[in-house]
């Protein structure tokens, strides 16, 4: 009897530890407490909903607890201000993977024009779809990385107390320097963003018209030159999110760069957008010429790289981020006073994910790994390409 309630008290002891694990598990990452003995923990489990929440509005769903850290804390005029990084893996919420929308539409385009394509045509709308399948599938069963920075913001009472009450979420969306909006307007613009039925139809539509212009394959089907991977996995590689300042509206740390292979190149110091968007290109198999290598002008500047690339035949435009997939750069002209595009070309990224809900970029200039882009940025017009090397 006596080794049976030794048993018994064992296996209870058993189920506390494991209650105890669990209950730490879903806790946030990063607990902290202000100097002042302020409480910060309001402001972390702030956080933690803001992550689960962002994922819900890209159709996604956590598989691992956000990473919070907190990069700075100010407690001025009864207001305390938290800013945090957030590192979230998640995947693409499961189901009938044809039945997503980037897929709904392109094999409508299909089953409605099948018999009156061309054949380079037919097999360049049949290669796009075989690779958003990939990528689907792939989004539903593999864990993503994806980084946001936000702002919480609340009030602090007299004996120190955060009125909970009073909390606002902030996200930043500014792609070169810090542009911090509402969660609420944040978590809609995420839902606007995904790709439609619509959408797809005309994408393949594009697809197939460019494909029986050039009388082959078009630029949509995957080439066998460029390894795409490679290149998203180099961007993914060197860049991350940084709190240090290289100027007043850039952020930047040297210290997360390929400095060995290419070493710090002070002439564009603060500007290194298209630098490091060309590192990303030759590391997936875009060979260097005497007009693009490292140091050059079409290397290091983002509109001759734009244009060399163009010109050269690596890459073509595409209407939306719909078609500028995982290994794509894509490009920011500034605009005129009345809003129109001014012929300037200021900015590159490089696009390191995009499942037709979420879409993240990699990027320098201001340094960010995975950063959520939905093309709301109203500042610049944005020329999409797809790399065709």
């Amino acid at each position: 009897m006596k080794q049976l309630r030794t048993q018994k008290r064992l296996v209870y002891l058993s189920i506390m530890l494991i209650l105890v694990l669990c209950a730490t598990a879903i806790r946030p990452a990063i607990v902290a407490t202000a100097s002042d003995g302020t409480d910060t923990q309001a402001f972390l489990t702030a956080a933690r909903s803001f992550a689960e929440q962002a994922e819900a509005a890209g159709g996604h769903h956590l598989t691992a607890e956000p990473v919070i850290t907190v990069t700075s804390k100010q407690i001025q005029a009864g207001k305390m201000e938290v800013t945090m990084e957030i590192d979230a893996m998640s995947v693409l919420n499961s189901g009938p993977r044809d039945a997503e929308p980037v897929l709904a539409g392109k094999l409508q385009y299909l089953q409605d024009h099948g018999t009156t394509l061309s054949a380079a045509a037919k097999k360049a709308v049949e290669d796009d779809i075989a690779d958003w399948r990939s990528t689907i599938e792939s989004a539903m069963t593999v864990p993503s990385e994806g980084c946001f920075s936000i702002k919480v913001v609340a009030d602090v009472r007299i004996a120190g107390n955060i009125d909970t009450n009073t909390l606002q979420v902030y996200v930043d969306n500014g792609p070169m320097q810090s542009n911090f909006i509402p969660a609420a307007q944040f978590l809609k613009d995420v839902r606007s963003g995904w790709a439609t039925v619509t959408e797809a139809y005309d994408s393949s539509a594009s697809i197939a018209s460019a494909a029986s212009a050039k009388g082959a394959v078009a630029p949509a089907a995957t080439s066998s030159s460029y390894n795409r991977t490679i290149a998203y996995q180099y961007a993914d590689r060197w860049a991350k999110d940084t709190t240090i300042h290289c100027d007043s509206a850039t952020l930047q740390n040297t210290a997360n760069w390929n400095n060995i292979q290419y070493p710090n190149y002070q002439s564009f110091y603060c500007n290194d957008c298209a630098d490091y968007v060309s590192q990303c290109l030759h590391a997936g198999g875009i060979p260097t010429t005497a007009m693009w290598s490292y140091c050059t002008n079409n290397w290091d500047r983002a509109g001759p790289l734009m244009g060399y690339l163009k010109d050269n035949g690596y890459i073509t435009y595409v209407a939306s981020r719909l078609d500028c997939k995982c290994g794509d750069p894509f490009f920011f002209e500034d605009k005129d006073q009345w809003g129109n595009p001014n012929g300037v070309i200021s900015h590159t990224v490089f696009m390191a994910y995009n499942d037709g809900k979420y879409t993240y970029y990699d990027a320098h200039t201001s340094d960010h790994l995975r950063f959520f882009w939905d093309g709301t940025y109203s500042l610049y017009f944005y020329h999409y390409t797809h790399v065709i090397y």
